[in-house]
């Protein structure tokens, strides 16, 4: 039997509903769509804040909160990036992006509720966005939808594809979901809920690959936050329940952290004993 969570009812798949008909959805009126925008001015190599405030008649669906970004690659002191063309010579690769760019962007992702922190604080980001891309993803999907997240699959000419992208400076515009445990849920959050989103950049060694002597701006940043309305009474019947107990989310906590493997110096042995699997990768 699969592990059972401590005060959880039984119940029944849906599959077992032989003797009902199909119910009807009732509960949201209508959802939307809305792009807010940093709390101040992004500056180069500075965090990125977001401030979402609680309506009184709409919920969030944070599972559906895409990051959109329109970003270029610029030279040090501000100048634009050259495309150098020589006669009978293979196009040459000065600057590109690692793989899965818009995540790689950011290097941890803070997230407060009502001033309270519910996100992991480690500077792992990039790393679990892009275990998650390779496992939950198939072929379709990095080959159409993920690209838009500046996602090619790696391979002899994979950085040439990506960097074409960025040639000359061009602005190119990036928009995908938010790899963090919370908006992996399903269950909307409740109203008069503030929520805080905080992003902490990436060095540009980090995100960047080839000549030296380059940084990444950030032309436009902004949240699509789905806001759903609720029936006025699910609202009316939450507030009552919300006087007996806490609502709860479930969630599926994913912990990276570093480990240090030294060189012709450690060891490693998988048993079927190990409480622990370690997944090692490379980009």
């Amino acid at each position: 039997m699969a592990y059972i969570l401590k005060l959880s009812p039984e119940c029944l798949k849906s599959e077992f509903e032989l003797f009902h008909p199909s119910p009807t959805q009732r509960a949201v009126e209508n959802g939307q769509w809305v792009e807010f925008h940093p709390l101040s001015n992004v500056f180069d190599g500075g965090p990125v804040e977001f401030h979402i405030s609680g309506s009184g008649e709409e919920y969030l669906d944070l599972s559906q909160t895409q990051l959109y970004v329109k970003a270029k690659i610029l030279k040090v002191d501000g100048s634009p990036t050259l495309k150098e063309i020589k006669e009978n010579v293979l196009h040459q690769i000065k600057i590109g992006t690692v793989n899965l760019f818009l995540h790689s962007l950011f290097r941890q992702v803070v997230v407060s509720l009502n001033d309270r922190l519910v996100s992991n604080s480690n500077n792992t980001y990039p790393y679990r966005s892009y275990i998650e891309t390779l496992l939950n993803h198939g072929f379709d999907s990095k080959t159409s939808q993920i690209t838009s997240e500046i996602f090619h699959k790696d391979s002899d000419n994979g950085l040439q594809k990506i960097s074409k992208f960025f040639e000359l400076s061009a602005r190119v515009d990036m928009i995908g979901g938010i790899h963090s445990d919370l908006f992996h849920q399903e269950r909307l959050l409740l109203n008069l809920v503030d929520v805080k989103f905080k992003l902490i950049r990436s060095k540009p060694e980090f995100c960047l690959q080839g000549e030296e002597g380059h940084k990444v701006v950030l032309e436009k940043i902004s949240l699509l936050v789905r806001k759903v309305r609720v029936s006025p009474g699910v609202i009316l019947g939450h507030v009552k329940a919300l006087e007996k107990e806490t609502a709860k989310y479930p969630i599926t906590e994913h912990f990276s952290k570093y480990i240090l493997f030294l060189m012709e110096v450690c060891e490693w042995y998988k048993t079927i004993f190990s409480l622990v699997r370690c997944l090692r990768g490379s980009s």
